[in-house]
């Protein structure tokens, strides 16, 4: 399940849906299909690029805080925009509000497999980073106690 945050796609299938998106938003004077904005932001979210990513975040965000007119087919958008925001916000490391939405989602679909994988990808991220922040708070501290060590050592000698 790890893969789907290494899912890139690739710059000329980006450059696709991008023309697409712009193309529309010309053609309606500023007003671009959900589905559109959908198809992009997803693109986006799947970018190698950070800032591509974040806004594929803030589409979905904005997609996700825009009621549908799509009636029975809401609930599906909103899962949809659900996972793919846990999935840019895990690209960006932003693992809180990643599993934020992902915990949204599981509400909506407490059997949702993909969702269910995707936490626990994403909480193992955390735990990952959380130990790697340690480490290296602890080595600082080592350091900086080996350097007074030291320090003391030295002025003693004098």
């Amino acid at each position: 399940m790890a893969e789907i945050l290494e899912d890139l796609i690739s710059v000329e299938d980006l450059k696709v849906f991008e023309q697409k998106y712009y193309e529309e938003l010309r053609a309606e004077k500023g007003a671009v299909s959900e589905s559109t904005q959908f198809q992009y932001a997803c693109c986006l979210v799947r970018s190698g690029y950070a800032a591509d990513v974040r806004k594929g975040i803030q589409m979905l965000t904005s997609l996700l805080k825009t009621p549908s007119a799509g009636g029975g087919g809401q609930d599906a958008a909103q899962r949809d925009y659900l996972y793919f925001l846990a999935v840019g916000c895990a690209k960006v490391k932003e693992y809180v509000d990643s599993l934020k939405h992902v915990r949204k989602l599981l509400e909506m679909e407490p059997t949702n497999r993909q969702a269910k994988d995707l936490e626990k990808v994403v909480q193992k991220k955390m735990e990952r980073e959380a130990y790697m922040g340690a480490a290296v708070a602890g080595g600082a501290v080592l350091a900086v106690g080996g350097i007074v060590g030291l320090a003391m050592a030295l002025t003693k000698r004098h």
